[in-house]
């Protein structure tokens, strides 16, 4: 099954609110800043084209002992995993914490 009208359909949605757009083996992951949490939740799950109604799992990582190498990023991320029953897609939905603050458009 091909990503591409899911990625499009992601970026059409969410737009610049994306810092971060991959796929691999066909799965989706978006990362996108905590800040926008709950805006980034609300249009996957309401955008008809989207309809991610389902989150499969959610994580916490601690990247403190990442690698071998001094870490300068977030250190904290929370990832969800998303599903779309109507569509049958999934998507990863990771975050971290950034400085930038995120406002309400509709």
């Amino acid at each position: 099954m091909s990503t591409e009208p899911l990625v499009a359909a992601l970026q059409d949605a969410l737009g610049e609110r994306i810092l971060g757009l991959s796929t691999a083996l066909g799965e989706v992951t978006i990362e996108i800043s905590a800040d926008c949490h709950h805006i980034v939740c609300e249009r996957l799950r309401d955008d008809p084209r989207l309809g991610f109604e389902v989150m499969i799992d959610l994580c916490g990582i601690d990247y403190s002992t990442y690698g071998n190498a001094e870490w300068d990023a977030p250190r904290f991320a929370v990832v969800m995993q998303l599903l779309s029953i109507r569509h049958n897609h999934r998507v990863r939905r990771p975050s971290r914490r950034r400085h930038a603050r995120c406002r309400r458009t509709r």
